[in-house]
């Protein structure tokens, strides 16, 4: 612990050494990752008032288009956003405000984007130079996800197989009644 300018900091130091002890103890990436993260996460729910800022957790993660070295370059080379970065803010925006997903497909489709299924892969494809995005590639999968778990929540549930062929049923009964009082008031009018 020490204090900086006016405020106290407190550094955590994990070592691989065991406790008063001469051995050392085996902490593979995952496992000290996942220390991290509920230590943050302990901070955040115990101490509110350090207002710090989430480093380890998933809502830190990084929620960009993937770019390789060749995109990186032409960007740095020509001073213009790439395709993938338009199209990224352009998916950001239908994501973020639209409210299930068929509203979020007309919103792409005047854009010029379709969205697609490829297994449990979703993306779009840019409909003027064929070219696909996938969302996870672009960062997007998680405001994706949301967005169909809102609509799922928000949609009625559905109806129980057994009221259904019920309600079927009784519809086919009223209607064959029907006809049959149909055919005998046809045959008193003659």
């Amino acid at each position: 612990m020490h204090h900086k300018k006016k405020r106290s900091r407190i550094h955590l130091m994990i070592s691989a050494n065991a406790v008063r002890s001469d051995r050392r103890v085996r902490m593979d990436r995952q496992y000290f990752a996942q220390v991290q993260r509920g230590l943050e996460q302990w901070r955040a729910e115990n101490l509110p008032q350090l207002h710090a800022r989430v480093i380890y957790g998933d809502e830190h993660e990084k929620q960009t288009p993937k770019q390789p070295l060749n995109e990186g370059e032409m960007v740095r080379r020509t001073k213009e956003r790439s395709k993938k970065e338009v199209v990224y803010e352009h998916l950001q925006v239908i994501l973020a405000g639209a409210f299930g997903l068929s509203d979020a497909q007309s919103q792409a489709s005047n854009l010029g984007l379709e969205f697609y299924q490829r297994g449990q892969t979703w993306g779009v494809t840019d409909t003027h130079t064929g070219k696909r995005y996938r969302l996870q590639t672009l960062g997007l999968a998680i405001a994706f996800e949301k967005l169909i778990t809102d609509q799922e929540k928000a949609s009625p549930p559905a109806a129980d197989d057994r009221e259904f062929d019920l309600l079927q049923r009784r519809m086919n009964s009223q209607a064959k009644q029907q006809l049959r009082d149909f055919d005998r008031d046809d045959e008193f009018s003659r």
